[in-house]
């Protein structure tokens, strides 16, 4: 099984599989296993292991990261890294899941129990108690968007670290993912980030606006592994267990007509057991007030493509004092309401999001 690949300087692509490394030449006329002579010692390390990730940074070295440790090949030797407890700068967990330089020559690994990164000219992994929370999060990617910004993906979303303030940030909450699982993180040409999750892709837009896509959208893939997206001239590769899959970000036709809202049903149970149907075809109504009496508002967007991609956020002024939080739940109750006049709000988004 191939788990990783990367396409070296010299044109060589290194294959990771699930047990240890094979090379393609540059004429990918001939695949040889990876020579281990004069470092034997390496054989069952790597030549035995579940290749989790490859990566050539700039000065040509090989990163290999591993069910077991990670590896730097610079040509000639292999340098290992393995966690110790007794030594808080080594890796946080043997399992090493992505291995990502950025722009300034950092190298970032991403392990099952948190993130270590290792500066220019160091041997030494760096702690940093900004990004410590991330300790019970196994990294699954990394993405530079900015000199100063890196995304890591995670078993439980997305979290932001800023370089130039040292502070991280989890973005769980506020992006809408297809899945909380990010495998993969890329940036396309127009700066829109593309996350490859275990059901379906998301492509966020610089205005910080979520758009999903799945196989109801034509991709033949709903699971896509870890370091499974790619670019190139404008396109994002996506590979999965049916294949590839690709995109053309300038050419999607997302819809952007506002769909209508209606209210369907309005209820109102009272604590005696008797339950009130309210007819919903006027712009108000008036209920009978009495205590513990609880308010049920059923509501639909008349967007027909996909309906349960279709979101909703409401706000009844007199009562709540910030909008809900956008959800695909199309009702809202409202218990105890006090005596008085209300006026409820309701806004929906189209099956893009939009």
């Amino acid at each position: 099984e191939a788990t990783s690949l990367v396409v070296r300087q010299d044109q060589t692509i290194w294959i990771g599989t699930n047990a240890g490394i094979f090379i393609l030449d540059r004429s990918r006329t001939k695949i040889s296993e990876f020579d281990y002579t004069h470092q034997n010692e390496f054989i069952n390390l790597i030549g035995q292991n579940y290749i989790n990730d490859l990566m050539e940074d700039r000065l040509g070295n090989i990163w290999i990261a591993t069910s077991f440790g990670l590896y730097k090949y610079d040509g000639q030797k292999i340098n290992s890294y393995f966690c110790d407890r007794y030594n808080p700068d080594g890796l946080c967990n043997d399992w090493v899941n992505v291995v990502f330089e950025d722009e300034q020559g950092w190298i970032w690994v991403g392990t099952n129990q948190g993130v270590r990164y290792l500066m220019p000219g160091e041997t030494e992994f760096i702690t940093n108690d900004s990004i410590s929370g991330m300790s019970a999060n196994p990294i699954l990617s990394f993405c530079q968007i900015s000199p100063n910004e890196i995304l890591m993906g995670t078993r439980n979303g997305i979290s932001h670290y800023a370089k130039n303030s040292n502070t991280f940030t989890p973005l769980t909450q506020s992006i809408n993912h297809s899945n909380n699982v990010i495998n993969s993180i890329l940036m396309d040409d127009q700066k829109q980030i593309w996350i490859g999750t275990n059901n379906g892709v998301t492509m966020i837009n610089p205005a910080n606006k979520s758009f999903i896509f799945d196989q109801r959208d034509g991709l033949r893939n709903a699971y896509f592994k870890r370091g499974s997206l790619a670019k190139q001239d404008g396109i994002i590769y996506l590979g999965g267990f049916h294949g590839i899959d690709y995109i053309s970000p300038i050419d999607i036709p997302f819809n952007k007509t506002a769909p209508k809202i209606i209210v369907s049903n309005i209820t109102v149970e009272y604590s005696n057991g008797e339950t009130n149907y309210i007819p919903v075809n006027q712009d108000q109504i008036s209920l009978r007030y009495k205590r513990n009496a609880l308010v049920s508002i059923d509501f639909t967007s008349l967007d027909f493509t996909y309906p349960e991609r279709c979101q909703y956020k409401v706000f009844m002024e007199g009562y709540d004092k910030q909008w809900s939080e956008p959800t695909n739940i199309n009702n809202v109750k409202y218990l105890d309401l006090p005596a008085g006049e209300y006026l409820l709000n309701i806004e929906a988004s189209n099956s893009d999001l939009q």
